[in-house]
């Protein structure tokens, strides 16, 4: 067999998946046998996620805590004094509005 240019050598099953002959199966075979570092578990709703902050030009600093939402893609974010549930999208797109500048500022 020529790939590239050169020999890889014969098909046998040491090589197949190497070279894409042996399939899907036995490459999830392979993922499933070797150990995993860590089980994933569920976050529990209402867990600190994190915390966003964002300093402004003027001195201006807001701060949005966010937690784990009741369901798996959503979140709480709580800000000045309300707490909103909403999912990733939802909060990077109202943030850009709040956020952004335009680049010229005209007077």
């Amino acid at each position: 067999m020529r790939i590239n240019g050169y020999r890889k050598g014969r098909f046998h099953k040491g090589n197949a998946s190497r070279l894409g002959k042996l399939g899907v199966a036995a490459r999830a075979k392979k993922r499933m046998e070797s150990p995993r570092e860590e089980e994933p578990r569920r976050v529990p709703a209402g867990e600190l996620l994190g915390v966003l902050q964002w300093h402004a030009a003027d001195g201006q600093v807001r701060r949005w805590m966010i937690r784990q939402g009741q369901r798996m893609n959503g979140i709480q974010v709580a800000a000045k004094g309300k707490t909103v549930e909403c999912g990733w999208d939802h909060l990077f797109r109202s943030l850009r509005k709040k956020l952004s500048t335009p680049k010229r500022i005209l007077t």
